[in-house]
């Protein structure tokens, strides 16, 4: 049950983060990251750790992985 319970506040922290990301990426063109995370608390690291993270969810939630890979020949000219 704990697995659970880690797995849902994990979720709720990454909706908080992606709202964060959304929130900064809609500042005013004059405003800066530093300036933004600075006017809600965080540090620039912590903001781009966040959206690293927030990505790293999003690319995992896409479908597909368990398509079959390919080998594509590599054509090599005579020498």
């Amino acid at each position: 049950m704990s697995s659970e319970t880690t797995m849902v506040a994990e979720q709720c922290r990454l909706q908080e983060w992606a709202a964060q990301i959304r929130d900064c990426q809609r500042r005013p063109a004059s405003m800066s990251v530093v300036s933004w995370c600075a006017c809600h608390g965080i540090t620039k690291a912590n903001y781009y750790y966040r959206l690293r993270r927030v990505r790293e969810a999003c690319l995992e939630s896409i479908p597909g992985e368990d398509l079959p890979q390919q080998i594509v020949p590599v054509y090599r000219p005579a020498l």
